[in-house]
């Protein structure tokens, strides 16, 4: 909308006056999903002008029903300026970027380019910025692509005023910005009293969900999820007394309940096979928060959704769920995913050859006998995904050395290999030297495994349709949902 000069600034609107000091703490709360607050608007006619939104100029076409921003300014000016290329200068205003392994956002306006293993926040919004730059950091494209997700998923809410003219709007934006009780010394350190607590309470969640054997879940996701399910709802918006407010140990049930499913029906063994695709217990959380029991229907039409998620580049799917009423639920995540299967290769490479090597059950390359994967994975983690001239295989340190035993499989136990991905003459040119052909035999041939087992999950072309009981939603629960 900035972009495309629908919105403007009236004239009385302050200047932007964020620094670096409030634009770094603005942008992570985007990327950790959250609340960040109202955009407050009136409509009235806008002439063609040059449009000044922070430090970017928009050239923009006359408007005969202009949004003029009352409140939120410097939120917006700050996305705008961080995201958009300001004029002639071919590069944002604000030169941000996020530093993957410390997780947090940077200023580098003092230097030509971005920090090494950091991603700037200005590629994000455009196509072609963002496909240049992946190109060019391929050992950064899934961080850049989440992170893109999140940006460009990300919810800045919009209020529009009715009936309001030039006069009137001077007045509400002086009572916005003089009429308020500024926070005092104290207010202050109440407030960051509560937030040690509540990053206390993040911590001990960390560790009691650690006793599931799922993997140790990142203290990031944990906090997203505390977001995701304290976000407004049809039970937050009831009787008080009937609907008590949620709190930490809500947050903690609910990801426990994603956990569970997540291995007992949604084939995620670990979440050392899961790195990249964490971001979806958030939503997860949501959804079993609001729906403590889901029926069989939901639940299968959640495994669809999670499924086709984990293939797909888009962003992170965040419709608003209705309290209740379960498969409705499952079926509007379902809508944010495009149709059809995606391209095989580029399936399995966002799902990742661990997860995809779980898919195929595979059998032990000792015994032949049907392992326990999650017990395996539980006790070794990264450990138990052995290589083999630099391919994965799924194999227990146990079972002694990898070549060895592959060897002998190799022999007389066909079965065996295929639920590795493996067959005797893709060995047989590993073992004469041919290491090119084992890989090309190999990748293709757990693409085409995977696809076939993973068709299972994902249920690619069926109807998602929610329960027939389920469409018959009351009029009190579709206005609160158009709400």
């Amino acid at each position: 909308m900035v972009r495309e000069g629908r919105l403007r600034i009236p004239s009385f609107q302050r200047p932007f006056v964020w620094t670096t000091k409030q634009t770094i703490p603005f942008m992570e709360s985007v990327l950790a999903g959250y609340p960040t607050g109202t955009l407050l608007v009136f409509r009235r006619p806008a002439e063609a002008e040059t449009v000044r939104v922070g430090q970017i100029q928009i050239t923009a076409k006359a408007d005969p029903a202009a949004l003029w921003v009352l409140d939120g300014y410097q939120r917006l000016a700050t996305l705008a300026g961080v995201l958009l290329k300001n004029h002639g200068s071919g590069q944002p205003a604000i030169l941000l970027a996020y530093r993957v392994k410390a997780g947090n956002v940077i200023d580098y306006r003092y230097a030509e380019e971005a920090p090494a293993k950091s991603i700037p926040l200005g590629i994000l919004s455009d196509d072609d910025d963002f496909s240049s730059w992946v190109s060019h950091h391929e050992d950064l494209s899934d961080e850049a692509r989440d992170l893109r997700a999140r940006v460009l998923g990300h919810r800045l809410l919009l209020t529009e005023l009715d009936g309001v003219d030039a006069g009137s709007a001077v007045e509400i934006f002086a009572r916005l910005n003089s009429r308020g009780v500024t926070l005092d010394a104290h207010d202050l350190r109440h407030a960051h009293d509560v937030r040690a607590a509540g990053e206390a309470g993040v911590d001990a969640v960390v560790q009691r969900l650690a006793s599931l054997n799922f993997g140790t879940i990142p203290p990031e996701t944990v906090r997203a999820s505390r977001s995701a399910v304290l976000a407004p709802s049809a039970r937050s918006t009831g009787p008080s007394d009937a609907y008590p407010l949620p709190g930490m140990a809500d947050v903690e049930a609910a990801l426990e309940t994603a956990i569970e499913w997540l291995s007992a029906e949604a084939a995620i063994p670990h979440l050392s096979v899961w790195h990249h695709h964490e971001r979806f217990l958030p939503m997860l959380a949501r959804f079993f928060f609001l729906n403590e029991q889901p029926t069989t229907r939901a639940g299968i039409l959640l495994r669809r959704w999670l499924w086709r998620a984990m293939g797909t580049s888009q962003a992170r799917p965040q419709p608003s769920l209705i309290t209740g009423h379960d498969s409705v639920d499952a079926s509007r995540l379902l809508k944010t995913i495009r149709p059809g299967r995606p391209d095989s290769a580029e399936y399995l490479r966002r799902v990742g050859a661990r997860l995809a090597l779980t898919t195929l059950e595979p059998l032990s390359l000792t015994t032949g006998s049907r392992m326990a994967v999650a017990e395996i994975l539980a006790e070794e983690e990264d450990a138990a995904f052995r290589l083999l001239a630099e391919v994965p295989v799924f194999s227990p340190t146990d079972e002694g050395p990898l070549e060895k035993i592959v060897a002998a499989a190799a022999a007389d136990r066909p079965a065996v290999l295929a639920s590795h991905a493996l067959d005797r003459n893709m060995l047989a040119a590993l073992f004469s030297g041919d290491v090119e052909q084992f890989h090309s035999q190999r990748r293709l041939m757990l693409q085409h495994e995977f696809i076939r087992r993973s068709d299972r999950l994902a249920e690619w072309g069926t109807s998602d349709r929610p329960a027939i009981s389920e469409l018959l939603i009351s009029d009190e629960d579709e206005d609160e949902d158009d709400g």
